[in-house]
Parts: C-alpha cells; structure tokens; sequence
C-alpha cells in the first residue's frame, strides 16, 4: 500500500489522464441509441454527481476543511472519479457530434477537450484552481439538455437549443452563488468558475448562431452517389458502377454520364423514437469564379427510425459536368451529412454493367441495364 501511494503521488497527473481516458473507453463499450431512457437517465445522474462533488470540493477548499473522518481516505479519489465520469459523458457527446455533423465539428470538439485537459495538468493551470473543471461540466450541461428536449419532443426547434442553454445555466447559477458565499471574492470566483462555465454558454451561443452546431439527436449513418434507387416492399435498391480500387467513395462519386442520366442521393438517417420533422437535400455545383453554387433544393422529411435508420432519396436531372457537393440539412439549415462528387460525361457506347445492392444486408448482384 505504501508503494502504491508512492506511485500515486509521483504520477497524479497520468493517472487523471487514465481515469479520463477509461471514461472515454467504457461509455465506448456500453453507448446505445441516443434515445434509450437507461443512458439518458444515467448521463443526467452523472451531470448531478459531478455538480455536486464540484460543490463540496470547492466548500471545504474555500472553508479550509478536512471532509469527515470516514470519507477521508476514498475523498483521495474524488478527483478521479470527476474526470472518469467527465470523460465518460464527453465520449458520448462527441459520438453524437461527430454522427450528426460531416466531422470536422467533431474533430474540434475532441480536440478542445484535449486541450482544456493538458491545460488542466499544467502546474500554472493547477495554481488557478478548478477552472478546466467548470469549463467541461459547462460543456456537458448544455450538450446534455441540446439532445434531450429534441427527444422528448419529437422535433428540432431553435428554441430548444436556447433552453437547453437556459437549463444549463441553472446549475452553474447556483454554483457561483454558492462560491461567493463561501469565498467572498467576486474575483476569485470569476477567474475560477463563472469565466469558465459562462464562456462555455456563450461560445455554444454563438457556434449556433452560426450554424456551426451539428442538429443532434439527428444523424447521417449512410449517403451515397448512384446511377438509380428504387423503393420496393422491403428495401431499397442501389444501381451503381462497379466498385473501383477507391474503396473509401459511396457509390458514384465519380459519376460518369450519359444522355438521359439523373443523379440520386440515397441516405439513411437516425431519428429517434416518436420523431417527425422536416429535412432539405440541398445540391451545390462548384463554379470557377463564384465558388459553390446552390443549384436545388429538395424538402424532405424524417421520421423515427429501427438501427439502420430512416431511408430516403432524391436525384437531380441533367447535372452539368464538374464538381458537385449534396447536403443534408435540417429545417433550419444546419447540415448533418454532406458527400462531395464529380460528374463526367462517358462518351462510351458500350453496354454498361451496373451492381446492384438490395439491402444493407443482401449480397450484391450485377444486372447489366
């Protein structure tokens, strides 16, 4: 045991790190449908614990007390488990982020938490207290109640993301109040709560604002470039070329065409239970002197889904060769998916073959049309 908490204390910092890590790994593992109630119910069980431990870490480092007699030796490890459960909730944000946007807002996302972790283990940021603490439960809050009222609702609106925001100041409301009681410097808890845990709101704020804010519980799990789709009892069937050494495209993104050709856009998107609401495929042709072009704009919609998700299709007629681009959006303009692609005329007059996928589950079959 002694060598134990030798080693502990030579690599605090490591171990905060491993615990958040395997708080990333285990909701990895056990991660759901965003809609399950076990996961909602644990995710906001989570967000009381780590409010509450905040709370009463920073009363007896305020009041300069000693926790009582029989919490002090599992008190050692209060922090860790802060930045398990932490890690734990972050995880599955980030999944949901990175379903419901085209990645990059994930890929920023992961990297900030990254860095607001390092920075929490820098002894500079150490000395300013709780800071990185607040800014990640801030995050958690407002990401928490963003998917949460679109599930309970049944629809996205934008004002339920400016609720959810509503919502997650409460708690971090109450936090500062309690700070101030206990410290008494309006400074102190500034530098190490309210900038924090406020800064987070208003750069959520404003990333909305933007559109830069992907439209969860809404998700993207397949889109694809083809030469026809059909809808039959029982599935959807998917003409395209045969697949080529570039493993990495979805169907046609390189799209050769000939007189008489439409291109689809085929795309299975998650949707909650008891949800219904509108979408848009929204097609974009790249310009040389204008950039991208809004050439279409299709109003579609979206209701719940099983775990393959809700199938739907468009096409455009006639595309002009060049480089295109294909959206999908939500209602109010927030893209959830997107697929780049290239149009090419086939001059060819030979007999083409085209594969067929019926199902995400059937085997493929060449049919020569």
């Amino acid at each position: 045991m002694a060598r134990l908490r030798t080693f502990k204390e030579r690599n605090e910092p490591l171990l905060m790190i491993l615990f958040f890590i395997g708080g990333f790994l285990f909701d990895a593992i056990m991660l759901s449908r965003i809609d399950e109630p076990p996961m909602l119910i644990q995710q906001g069980a989570y967000l009381l614990i780590c409010g509450a431990l905040l709370a009463a870490t920073q009363h007896l480092e305020l009041k300069k007390r000693e926790p009582p007699a029989w919490l002090r030796k599992p008190w050692h490890y209060v922090e860790h488990l802060l930045h398990f459960m932490l890690g734990t909730l972050l995880n599955a944000y980030s999944i949901f982020y990175f379903q419901s946007a085209s990645g990059f807002t994930a890929v920023g996302f992961i990297l900030t938490i990254c860095t607001l972790l390092a920075l929490n283990e820098l002894p500079r940021f150490q000395r300013m207290g709780p800071v990185v603490l607040y800014a990640l439960y801030s995050i958690c809050l407002t990401s928490y109640f963003a998917y949460l009222f679109p599930v309970l609702f049944g629809h996205i609106r934008p004002w339920m993301f400016y609720l959810a925001v509503a919502t997650a100041m409460i708690p971090l409301v109450a936090h500062v109040l309690f700070l101030l009681r206990w410290s008494g410097s309006y400074g102190h808890v500034a530098r190490h709560a309210a900038i924090p845990a406020f800064g987070v709101q208003v750069v959520f704020v404003l990333l909305y604002a933007l559109r830069v804010a992907p439209p969860v519980p809404l998700a993207i799990k397949e889109i694809g470039i083809y030469h026809d789709v059909r809808h039959e009892e029982g599935g959807w069937r998917l003409f395209h070329q045969e697949k080529s050494w570039k493993f990495w495209q979805k169907g046609d993104q390189d799209f050769l065409e000939r007189a008489g050709d439409r291109v689809f856009c085929f795309a299975r998107i998650f949707a909650p239970r008891h949800f219904r609401d509108a979408i848009q495929m929204v097609w974009f042709r790249h310009d040389e002197d204008k950039g991208w072009v809004q050439i279409y704009r299709k109003p579609l919609s979206v209701s719940a889904s099983s775990e393959v998700g809700f199938a739907t299709d468009g096409f455009l007629s006639h595309p002009a060769p060049g480089k295109w681009r294909v959206e999908i959006q939500s209602a109010d303009g927030r893209t959830m998916g997107l697929l780049h692609f290239r149009v090419t005329e086939d001059t060819s007059s030979e007999p083409r073959e085209l594969e067929e996928t019926l199902s995400p589950s059937a085997r493929p079959e060449k049919r020569a049309r």
